[in-house]
């Protein structure tokens, strides 16, 4: 597809999808197969892409619920670690839980005593996070 000059334009806020470090000395890993097609709407963490590293078959998985708006990986494409394969549209309230944007990004400023407070309740309601 073609790129989208100004990524914020649609209603709701645009995300890279990107090649994650799936292993320690990971540096790329080859597109085998595209699991979703271009418009479908997706959950959070559902498996969108299988790929293959030198050491394993592992899939990459959706940061957030929304809908995938822009494919730009290719099937038996290498894509080092940190390249877009794709991206998707959600909305603030679910790129907030995702730790896409932060609580701030959609609120007063980051100064105000509210927007800290509020900061803690968010976080605490979170179900899991995902460390590397």
């Amino acid at each position: 597809g073609i790129a989208n000059p100004n990524p914020f334009k649609t209603s709701m806020p645009r995300f890279p999808i990107q090649m994650p470090q799936l292993g320690e000395s990971m540096a790329e890993a080859t597109v085998q197969q595209i699991l979703f097609t271009q418009g479908d709407k997706v959950k959070a963490d559902q498996d969108i892409f299988e790929v293959e590293t030198d050491k394993a078959m592992m899939e990459v998985t959706t940061p957030c619920s929304g809908t995938i708006i822009d494919v730009v990986a290719k099937t038996g494409e290498s894509y080092a670690v940190g390249a877009t394969l794709a991206h998707i549209e959600a909305s603030d309230e679910d790129a907030t839980k995702a730790g896409l944007l932060k609580p701030s990004d959609t609120g007063p400023s980051p100064r105000s005593p509210k927007t800290r407070r509020s900061t803690k309740l968010r976080t605490c309601t979170l179900k899991s996070m995902r460390t590397t």
